[in-house]
């Protein structure tokens, strides 16, 4: 495809993608998506994965520019919501990161990662009950108990710092019973 149209949007997006999710080349996946962006200014999905790689290196600004440019031109992106979400989560700014998170939500139920950074935001706040609920459903929607070895065990952290142990055993045994299981899950286990 990017013989024959060696310019087109399209074919440069897949490359990017290729690059940063098959070779970790994240410089050549940002170089790449600036050409779709300098074509099709409109096109979202390039400027949302640019925004987040932007966030990858360091640069927030061009990542919070980058989002809510993304949501201005599609206010229902269920994972640009997730994106600015989580990132106003991990800079404190709990009530806008809530209201990013509760939208990706509705817009994204069945994606674990949204039931995670709630359960996080939850936890936060101080919500012991709505962020056992969200971590419960974030494992389940993840397919299986050691699927993210963060998510195990902030979820067992929860319950150990409930006084509930026996049940964050269970949660942790379950993860450590995997072919692989990951150093995170094992140090919390021990």
């Amino acid at each position: 495809f990017l013989n024959a149209f060696p310019q087109a949007s399209n074919g440069l997006y897949l490359k990017a993608v290729i690059a940063f999710n098959g070779f970790r080349k994240s410089q050549e996946a940002e170089a790449l998506l600036r050409q779709v962006i300098a074509s099709n200014a409109a096109d979202t999905k390039a400027r949302r994965l640019l925004a987040v790689l932007e966030w990858v290196h360091g640069d927030t600004e061009a990542f919070v520019r980058d989002m809510k440019l993304v949501l201005e031109a599609d206010p229902l992106d269920g994972q640009a919501h997730y994106y600015m979400g989580r990132y106003l989560l991990e800079h404190e700014s709990l009530t806008p990161a809530r209201e990013h998170l509760e939208l990706a939500l509705k817009l994204r139920p069945k994606d674990y990662r949204v039931h995670a950074d709630l359960a996080r935001l939850e936890e936060e706040q101080g919500h012991a009950v709505e962020a056992e609920r969200h971590y419960r459903t974030a494992i389940e929607l993840s397919g299986k108990p050691s699927a993210d070895p963060i998510l195990v065990s902030s979820y067992a952290a929860l319950l150990i710092r409930q006084k509930r142990c026996p049940a964050a055993a269970q949660i942790l045994d379950a993860a450590v019973a995997a072919p692989e299981p990951p150093v995170a899950v094992l140090h919390m286990a021990g």
